[in-house]
């Protein structure tokens, strides 16, 4: 569906702006559920810049990272929804 491809796009960005960061998927997506629970914003996805201009990354998805998105949103899963 739109949705799902919408949905897909976005946990592939946030996986791979996280790798690149060499943060843990799976501590972030975490956070953000708790912080969702209890009605406060997400965890910031980036980490507060040097300089008043931030300069993104364009991200191109890999296959090494969708398996990892694939792996991180099974772990979640079991996690959460069970």
């Amino acid at each position: 569906s739109e949705a799902g491809s919408l949905f897909v796009g976005r946990m592939m960005t946030v996986v791979a702006t996280l790798h690149r960061q060499k943060r843990n998927v799976l501590d972030y997506l975490a956070e953000a559920c708790r912080a969702k629970r209890q009605g406060l914003p997400a965890p910031a996805l980036l980490p507060p810049s040097k300089s008043s201009q931030t300069v993104v990354p364009v991200i191109q998805p890999r296959v090494r990272i969708l398996v990892q998105f694939a792996k991180e949103i099974s772990r979640v899963s079991q996690a959460y929804f069970v």
